[in-house]
């Protein structure tokens, strides 16, 4: 698997060349689950099925934390080759959740912040 690499922004990056930067194997797919626990259903322009639906479960609502946790744990489980998914840290101040998701990718252990 091959991804854009991202810098801690969020934003693109190049590499020495100046060609736009690209991350591969564990570093891509956690990336890449990260990416799937920011977006929301029906954002993402070429697949609107893809993502997590927030706006059915938070937006407006005060939803369980155990029922945000298992939505954000489907949605980095349906990244490819992540082989488990588990939640190590998780908290919502203020309406924003962040915390640990723990990957199983490539035979190594990835934890990936949101």
């Amino acid at each position: 698997m091959k991804t854009l690499l991202l810098t801690p922004e969020w934003d693109l990056q190049l590499d020495a060349s100046g060609q736009f930067a690209m991350a591969s194997g564990p570093l891509a797919v956690a990336q890449s689950v990260a990416n799937a626990i920011r977006l929301f259903t029906q954002d993402a322009y070429f697949n609107q099925t893809e993502g997590v639906p927030h706006f059915d479960i938070s937006l407006g609502h005060r939803p369980s934390p155990d029922v945000v946790k298992e939505r954000l744990i489907r949605a980095a489980l349906a990244v490819r080759h992540v082989d488990s998914a588990t939640m190590t840290a998780f908290s919502v101040v203020q309406r924003v959740a962040t915390g640990v998701i723990s990957i199983e990718t490539f035979g190594e252990t990835v934890n990936v912040a949101f």
